[in-house]
């Protein structure tokens, strides 16, 4: 732990800033990759079974505020998964070349503070 924190002693003010900003859209991008994930489910039984549309208070809510049958409905939940999902790539991605280009600033700004 005292490594971390003497590391974290040579980070710049924007570097800090860069940091706690990784951190928090780390954990954004595993929030909706665990509500990606776990939307996958309902949606294969509503496939399977039809009637667990009107069976559940939920999907049922749903469905009657905005006035769906059971096919539109269906299709709007796999389209707002498919949403979902490349909603969480796309953030994967940025995430990573946010991190690497975090690693080549800090990088630079460490070894000319070296040097």
């Amino acid at each position: 732990m005292k490594k971390i924190k003497s590391l974290f002693l040579f980070l710049e003010f924007t570097h800090k800033k860069s940091f706690f900003l990784i951190v928090f859209l780390t954990f954004l991008l595993g929030l909706i990759e665990l509500t990606s994930i776990f939307s996958i489910m309902p949606f294969i039984s509503l496939i399977i079974n039809p009637e667990y549309l009107n069976n559940n208070i939920y999907f049922k809510s749903v469905k009657d505020y905005l006035s769906f049958n059971n096919n539109n409905f269906i299709i709007f939940f796999g389209c707002l998964i498919l949403v979902l999902n490349f909603l969480a790539n796309f953030l994967n991605a940025f995430v990573s070349w946010y991190i690497n280009l975090f690693v080549y600033k800090f990088n630079e700004s460490f070894t000319n503070k070296l040097f």
